[in-house]
């Protein structure tokens, strides 16, 4: 029986004429030193290279953005407002305020510190000057006239803010509500820290009403709170199913041992599994040939693809960079291996008749809500024991500088749709399955793992990444589909997503 009748007819590719193999050691030994150069390099550059000046102040302004998005989610939730409805709960209310206050303290002068050591000996402060512009338009008064002293310099917007906010006289406020309209005031600022300030300042005794302006930051607040919220719920009740899921698989798995049956039986009877039909098995170039394809292409492309008034390396350029770069792969598996099998169809995401897509759907439902708890662990572990040392998410520093609608949307296609599909190609559906037929199933996850977060993240991320890289490829050992794997990333990028969207645009 020949080759061809053994072969999966998912797996269709030319049989037409026959191109030439890299079968000769020396371009073999070439396109190898290639590869290993390409990946090197970027794993370096992610994991060994130092947050550069203009990374550590993105940080900095990321962090006041998350500060802004915690003090409007408590206002509109009614934390930092809550009265007791009898005296028994009088103290509890006074201790949780307390409480709440010196949280917001303590996160200030922590963020008031990052700010002056970024700002450097430079004669200017911006960093800090945005600092105490957060802490005034978030009511930290005393805690902002406290801190003064140490800005060298302050801009004319700051020393206004600052004595009109503490001596609010009606001569002058008429000058803070003058100061309050120009363009260039609080040039620098987030847009909702100047709105915030505007807002303080026109409020002043005998400054004159701004509804226009009230309204607008209330239905702001208002959206952003309440799409935050939900988000946080959806993800509190998803972890609590996770932590069942958790709970029972093992409890069921303890039951299985104990009647003497394989204690994943269970599972493997709910879903085939990975098969072991691996069309790549024979050369173990291909799937380091395709990853190196997809970083060089996202090397050269990241410069050509920056929008105008952007940074040529900008989040957006290296975004877009990945869509070409997933072309580039598949076109090296295909061309450039001895099987020119499309990687595509390779990976079957055709679809297997044994695992439907609404099966597969489900699967990674079930996978996601496993996942949170394990990742709220590992983040836990990280901000405890490391230092993300002022790297940030790429997505967060190109909304930091340029968030349009149409900048969200290519942006958010990119996170959302083409990255997880092309990272699933590359690291579960060659380099996983490949480290799987070689070296067996726990070397591979665990190899596969830690290539992804090499890929992705600072030192200071790697356990949340290495997680990330674990859990996707469980799914796709367990559930036999590459499709259940990249609805578990999608849907992990599309939360991250929306949280950076709310704090940035805060």
């Amino acid at each position: 029986m020949s080759d061809s009748n053994h072969r999966s007819p998912l797996l269709i590719h030319d049989e037409g004429q026959p191109v030439a193999r890299l079968r000769l050691p020396g371009p073999r030994a070439l396109w190898w030193l290639i590869c290993c150069a390409l990946i090197g390099s970027s794993v370096a550059m992610s994991v060994g290279t130092r947050a550069t000046p203009d990374q550590e102040r993105q940080s900095v302004r990321f962090a006041v953005r998350l500060s802004s998005l915690s003090w409007r989610l408590m206002r509109w939730s009614g934390l930092d407002t809550a009265k007791a409805k009898s005296s028994e709960s009088a103290a509890r209310v006074a201790q949780q305020a307390s409480s709440i206050a010196d949280m917001r303290t303590a996160e200030a002068l922590e963020l008031f510190r990052l700010a002056t050591e970024t700002d450097g000996a430079a004669a200017s402060q911006p960093l800090a000057e945005e600092v105490m512009a957060h802490l005034l338009s978030t009511e930290q008064d005393a805690l902002a006239r406290q801190l003064a002293p140490q800005i060298h310099k302050p801009s004319q917007d700051l020393q206004t803010i600052m004595v009109l906010l503490a001596e609010p006289a009606t001569a002058a406020t008429l000058a803070a509500e003058l100061a309050g309209q120009q363009p260039s005031f609080g040039r620098g600022w987030s847009s909702w820290t100047r709105d915030r300030l505007r807002l303080r300042l026109f409020g002043l005794p005998g400054a004159g009403g701004a509804s226009t302006l009230a309204g607008e930051m209330i239905e702001n607040d208002r959206s952003v709170a309440a799409t935050t919220l939900t988000l946080v719920y959806l993800a509190g009740l998803a972890s609590l199913w996770g932590v069942s899921i958790w709970l029972s698989s093992w409890l069921r798995a303890a039951v299985q041992a104990s009647r003497g049956l394989p204690r994943w039986e269970w599972l493997r009877r709910r879903y085939p599994g990975l098969p072991n039909d691996n069309p790549y098995a024979s050369d173990l170039l291909v799937p380091w040939l395709a990853l190196g394809g997809w970083i060089a292409v996202q090397f050269a492309m990241a410069p050509l693809l920056a929008l105008p008034g952007l940074p040529a390396n900008s989040p957006f350029g290296l975004l877009m960079g990945a869509m070409v770069g997933l072309a580039a792969a598949q076109w090296a598996v295909t061309y450039l291996s001895p099987t020119r099998i499309p990687l595509l169809n390779a990976a079957r995401l055709g679809g297997d008749p044994a695992i439907p897509l609404g099966r597969a759907s489900t699967a990674a439902l079930r996978a996601l809500a496993a996942l949170l708890p394990a990742m709220v662990v590992a983040s836990l572990l990280t901000a405890l024991f490391a230092s993300d040392g002022g790297h940030m998410h790429p997505v967060a520093g190109l909304l930091l500088g340029k968030a349009d609608p149409v900048t969200l949307s290519v942006v958010g296609l990119a996170a959302v749709v083409v990255a997880p599909i092309g990272e699933e190609l590359l690291f579960r559906g060659l380099i996983y399955r490949q480290l799987r037929q070689r070296l067996g199933g726990r070397s591979a996850l665990w190899i596969s793992a830690v290539v992804f977060a090499a890929m992705h993240g600072s030192p200071g991320q790697m356990l949340p990444y290495v997680v990330l890289g674990l859990a996707f490829a469980l799914v796709y050992e367990w559930v036999g589909s590459l499709w259940a794997s990249i609805i578990v990333h999608s849907l992990w990028n599309l939360g991250t997503f929306v949280v950076l969207v709310c704090a940035t645009l805060s």
